[in-house]
């Protein structure tokens, strides 16, 4: 059932310098507008915070592992063995950054196994959520921390924990995985690492060759400051590979004198094509890369949740051609972990154009990774795209009509403040506040130039007009070539109070009693592509006193979002004698909505 949180009301009494009238309700909290798409919250109960398995350290809170979460700003928390072993799902899943690290070229401890499944139920969100981003490190790179094994744990541990809501995973197995039950299977491998992926189909070498030959194959992003000069040349670099491993993993380098050379990628350095045992591997959301012989295209994507979404992967030889009948092989991790889809062609395989697409309904808020992996030239190679989904309503798909808005102008004294919110692609770019001084349409003037903080909120202080130029003002935001809707300063329409009875919203108000007229309705309106829809109107009392009910809309399952309203009607012009009705606003309103089951 839905319920509505208030987060906090501001009321501005009313003063004759400013004609302003009655209260002010203002809930801007990290909103971000459903007139681009509101993102929602995760429904797992992760927060930033960092738990590390003691005996895989070296130093406890004083290791390089526990010294870099802590850099990022994660409260760390130590568990012995016996706690691990004993903590549940749930417990794991109230972590956003979950380590196993590396206790200077130690072996991986018999516990991580032993409670495999609780461990993997909260990173792959079957305890709640969506799935984490996960590394493997099949190395020691604390014991070669100044020869670059800083690079992988600080990198690594960024990836792991780059998802709020969501539990990622640092996992090493440093310089051994062992067979503890002795039933011919190291632990990890059996009894953690199938889990952790969509498909049990994981090969471990013990024994790669010690010669420090590896190349980094991955251009993801997440780890565009890594080289392979980084890796190579450690006297030992890699302690365990993987020759085979499931299709929602893919290789971010590999030991490149193995005696198998089943996985392929492009050296980050020289852009040669290097083939080997992958030992560095990486899952999760957010991943862009491309193979040697394969791409997927878009490498970037925004969807309401609820629609279709298609990528295409584009299969050619070393000299850029076609390759045909080549079987595409294609899967989702992250917040729509595990969905299935469809090929434009039979059996995903490639066609004459070497292309074939791949089309799936993300269902989840959040972020995916679409990983495409194909076996060219006798070698597996794999290409990646990101998607982030966001919310989306019954009318609201695809909408992202207007990018920019202003929520509230607010007089203060000698200045007046200015409040409003960007789309998240905006973020970075500078917006400017605009003004005109006359009841018509005039020339816009430029005020202010301010920066939106990182979640799309930005803040303007500039100088209260006086006299005339005080009604007449209009105030917009500017951001790239969009423009916000124009705010004004004097209120004759005011919302005074907002509250929820049963499954419906009431809003109460009053307008100023000498511009009643004729009592016109008073209509309460709800934000949706950057257009007010109607969702409820009441006519007012003799005394302008107007109370305004309507449905709750329904949140999204396992959701939290926020919904914007605004009350407006038709008022007698301010003017005395006047007969003619012009209409007035209300300042928005801003009602955050809660999925809850149980």
């Amino acid at each position: 059932m839905a319920t509505v949180a208030f987060w906090r009301t501001d009321f501005v009494r009313p003063t004759a310098r400013s004609r302003a009238f009655g209260a002010v309700l203002l809930l801007l909290l990290g909103l971000v507008l459903g007139m681009f798409a509101m993102n929602a919250a995760p429904a797992s109960a992760s927060t930033k915070k960092a738990l590390i398995l003691d005996s895989s350290v070296s130093g406890g809170t004083t290791s390089k592992e526990a010294q870099r979460a802590a850099a990022l700003g994660y409260p760390v928390d130590l568990a012995d063995d016996t706690t691990w072993g004993s903590m549940t799902a749930a417990q794991f899943a109230a972590y956003q950054l979950i380590i196993v690290g590396d206790d200077t070229c130690s072996s991986l401890p018999q516990v991580v196994s032993q409670n495999a499944t609780a461990l993997a139920d909260a990173v792959m969100g079957r305890a709640g959520g969506g799935a984490g981003n996960r590394i493997l490190v099949g190395t020691d790179p604390v014991f070669h921390y100044g020869q670059g094994g800083q690079k992988v744990v600080d990198m690594g541990i960024d990836f792991a924990g780059a998802q709020p809501g969501a539990t990622g995973l640092y996992l090493d197995f440093t310089c051994g995985d062992p067979d503890y039950d002795a039933d011919g299977t190291r632990d990890g491998q059996q009894k953690l690492l199938p889990l952790l992926s969509v498909a049990p189909a994981w090969s471990q070498n013990p024994g790669p060759p010690c010669g420090g030959d590896v190349s980094l194959i991955s251009n993801a992003a997440q780890f565009a400051a890594l080289r392979s000069t980084d890796i190579r040349g450690w006297g030992c670099s890699v302690h365990e590979s993987f020759p085979t491993f499931p299709p929602d993993w893919t290789a971010l380098a590999v030991a490149t004198d193995t005696t198998t050379k089943p996985t392929c990628g492009k050296d980050v350095d020289t852009g040669e094509t290097k083939c080997g045992e992958a030992y560095l591997l990486i899952s999760g959301s957010g991943i862009t890369s491309v193979a040697p012989n394969m791409s997927l295209t878009p490498p970037t994507a925004t969807n309401p949740v609820g629609t279709p979404h298609t990528v295409t992967a584009f299969v050619h030889d070393d000299a850029g051609a076609p390759i045909s009948g080549t079987d595409v092989s294609f899967i989702v991790t992250g917040a729509n972990s595990g969905v299935s889809g469809s090929c434009s062609t039979a059996g995903c395989k490639s066609g004459a154009d070497g292309k074939v697409s791949f089309t799936y309904t993300g269902t989840k808020v959040g972020d995916d990774t679409i990983f495409a992996s194909a076996t060219i030239n006798d070698s597996r190679q794999t290409a990646t795209a990101a998607k982030k989904w966001v919310v989306s309503e019954a009318g609201e798909i695809g909408c992202v009509r207007r990018p920019i808005s202003l929520v509230r102008a607010d007089p203060k004294g000698n200045k007046v403040v200015l409040r409003g919110l960007v789309a998240p692609k905006y973020v970075n770019r500078s917006v400017q506040i605009l003004a005109n001084y006359k009841a018509k349409a005039s020339k816009a003037f430029k005020l202010a130039t301010v920066k939106p903080k990182s979640n799309g909120e930005f803040t303007a202080t500039i100088k209260r007009p006086k006299g005339k130029q005080f009604v007449n003002a209009r105030y917009r935001a500017k951001v790239a070539s969009f423009r916000s809707p124009a705010l004004k300063l004097p209120q004759s329409l005011v919302s005074r109070s907002v509250k929820q009875v049963g499954s419906r919203i009431e809003v109460r108000g009053r307008i100023k009693r000498s511009l009643l007229g004729k009592r016109n309705p008073v209509v309460v309106k709800r934000l949706v592509c950057g257009r007010y829809r109607t969702v409820g109107k009441a006519k007012p009392d003799r005394k302008g006193n107007y109370v305004v009910k309507f449905t709750l809309p329904a949140a999204t399952a396992s959701t939290t979002r926020s919904a914007l309203f605004r009350a407006e009607g038709s008022v007698l012009l301010n003017r005395k004698g006047s007969k003619r009705y012009v209409k007035q606003y209300a300042r928005a309103i801003s009602i955050r909505l809660t999925n809850q089951t149980g």
